[in-house]
């Protein structure tokens, strides 16, 4: 659950009904959940940005740094007239110092379906203002039946464009794009990875204090959590007891392939 006014009364009444308990993430957790993307640290010139109902979420990773800010500007809020001037020029200001990024990558369900409308999987900045006031000049019933938008889709997207258009603009974006990666893909890989270091720190324990079979309880642990591994090793003991598959390199090339005896 997002923080709002009335989480907490939303969490109590989810709760009670699923009997499970929820936690509340606050704006700047969700933009620390981006950097689980597969490729958000795969280029320093490019920006992350989620724009939701109530808030938007950017994240850029930098030198070696992540980078990340919650604003409480969303498409639902500016809908609602509730987006304030001075988180506008709290925006202005964080963008201007991460002035170096060229492509800008949507998270979310505007973007996706904005994109979609235009049949593109990317667009330049100019492309990008003229189709977003191209879907402005329809009306709401013209949306829905042109895009095969749902209700609540179409009246929000305008909002959010403007949001994604005002950061496009100021950082001179020369590309957009979405992804199919969202919140809930993050939030799966953060609980996975948190499983699988506490099951390896439990797993080395074991093995220090026990002095177990490292071999046969690592493939187990792999096995387990359905991982694949690339294992590197010039033991070739090792190779035949752990491996489902083996590649040879002789010289750094390809020798050999295949399964173990």
């Amino acid at each position: 659950f997002r923080n709002s006014t009335n989480s907490e009364d939303a969490r109590r009444f989810v709760e009670n009904k699923i009997n499970h308990p929820l936690r509340i993430i606050s704006g700047l957790e969700e933009a620390k959940l981006i950097s689980y993307h597969p490729k958000a640290q795969s280029s320093s010139k490019k920006i992350f940005v989620d724009v939701g109902g109530g808030s938007t979420e950017l994240y850029i990773y930098k030198d070696g740094e992540h980078f990340i800010q919650s604003f409480q500007l969303g498409a639902v809020r500016m809908m609602l007239k509730k987006d304030k001037q001075l988180e506008w020029q709290r925006l202005k200001k964080w963008l201007s110092v991460h002035n170096d990024v060229h492509t800008l990558i949507g998270l979310g369900g505007n973007i996706k379906a904005f994109l979609n409308s235009c049949n593109s999987k990317k667009m330049s900045s100019k492309e990008f203002v003229k189709n977003a006031k191209n879907l402005k000049n329809l009306n709401l019933n013209e949306k829905i039946d042109t895009y095969n938008f749902s209700s609540d889709r179409a009246d929000v997207i305008d909002f959010a464009m403007l949001i994604y258009e005002r950061i496009i603009n100021q950082l001179k974006i020369k590309e957009i794009r979405s992804t199919k990666w969202g919140v809930s893909d993050s939030i799966a890989v953060k609980i996975f990875n948190e499983l699988y270091s506490k099951k390896i720190s439990m797993l080395m324990n074991d093995l220090l204090s026990e002095c177990g079979n490292v071999r046969f309880d690592l493939i187990n642990l792999f096995r387990e959590t359905k991982t694949t591994v690339l294992f590197v090793s010039h033991d070739t003991e090792d190779a035949m007891e752990m491996a489902d598959k083996i590649i040879v390199l002789n010289d750094g090339k390809v020798d050999q392939i295949g399964t173990p005896m």
